[in-house]
């Protein structure tokens, strides 16, 4: 699998409104990725951008997920969302390689 159709799983639309970007393939094999999610005010207005860094180990069974923005949308049920948002995205993938690295 390539990069490119790697990105294709993850998430887009509903607040993630920018493109996932490839950052860098760590030295214990993780692969980082990174994506802007266009947050929401109560009041229904377009609030700034949450960063969001998504880390998959070299072993897919797991990932781990960090925010950076405002306080307000950075809490623990926000990163829930997106935790569980990005999982079931890639639910479908089982095992894969990254062919183009």
């Amino acid at each position: 699998m390539t990069l490119d159709e790697f990105i294709k799983y993850l998430p887009s639309g509903s607040g993630f409104n920018c493109e996932w970007e490839f950052v860098k393939k760590q030295k214990n094999g993780s692969l980082i990725f990174e994506t802007f999610f266009h947050n929401m005010n109560n009041d229904g207005y377009y609030d700034g951008y949450t960063k969001i860094r998504l880390k998959i180990p070299r072993k897919f069974k797991d990932f781990s997920i960090s925010l950076m923005g405002k306080k307000k949308y950075t809490d623990i049920y926000t990163k829930d969302f997106f935790s569980d948002t990005i999982y079931y995205s890639l639910e479908n993938i089982k095992a894969f390689t990254i062919t183009d690295i």
